[in-house]
């Protein structure tokens, strides 16, 4: 199973101003010359916690399995669609693991990046596997998932779906060519990971 299991999903959001009637940039710097220091201090802090906020206000939606607030969000934001929160994960990662096809399909529609991995670098079609989500990894491997990412332990999908006895994706994975002698960081092959927990070999 990927690391970090919980849905645990914090505030970590890029920095970037925000807000309704944005100022470009060289309009900004001649505006707060205008203003004393403890104006500008208060202008930012304002600015930085709308950002903060708006981005959390994603990643509490998604933590919550709240996908219509996520999809209403999504629609007023598109930029938001890769936010992670503090365990790293992206709402396409939630989506994934909490077996919503729908909101998969309307975050990869928003371009969300299907091999974006989390803190540990499990990709969406890693908690596909790991969760027997055969349906969703079908459709994030037709919208371009590499079948043979790899985590921060060197493990591809492959092993994942062979190490949790996920049959019917070992199945899809390997008809998509996924590489059965692919090693990880301990040099074993997914055929090793399904023999240790008594899962038929992967390729028979």
């Amino acid at each position: 199973m990927p690391n970090g299991g919980g849905w645990e999903l914090g505030h970590i959001c890029p920095t970037r101003y925000t807000g309704t009637g944005a100022k470009p940039q060289n309009e900004m710097h001649k505006y707060y010359k205008t203003l004393g220091p403890v104006q500008v201090l208060i202008i930012l802090a304002a600015v930085a916690w709308n950002t903060v906020a708006n981005c959390g206000e994603i990643a509490d939606a998604a933590r919550n399995r709240d996908w219509e607030k996520v999809k209403t969000l999504l629609k007023a934001n598109p930029e938001l669609v890769s936010d992670k929160g503090s365990l790293g994960k992206t709402p396409l990662i939630y989506a994934v693991a909490d077996d919503q096809k729908d909101v998969v399909e309307t975050l990869v529609a928003n371009k969300a990046d299907v091999n974006m991995g989390d803190e540990h670098g499990d990709s969406p079609l890693h908690w596909a596997a790991t969760c027997g989500r055969e349906e969703i990894a079908r459709f994030l491997m037709m919208n371009k998932a590499n079948v043979d990412v790899r985590n921060n332990n060197f493990q591809t999908p492959l092993h994942i779906a062979a190490s949790d006895g996920r049959k019917d994706v070992a199945e899809l994975l390997l008809n998509s060519n996924a590489d059965v002698n692919a090693q990880d960081r301990e040099y074993e092959t997914p055929m090793h990971l399904a023999a240790g927990n008594g899962t038929p070999h992967p390729a028979g």
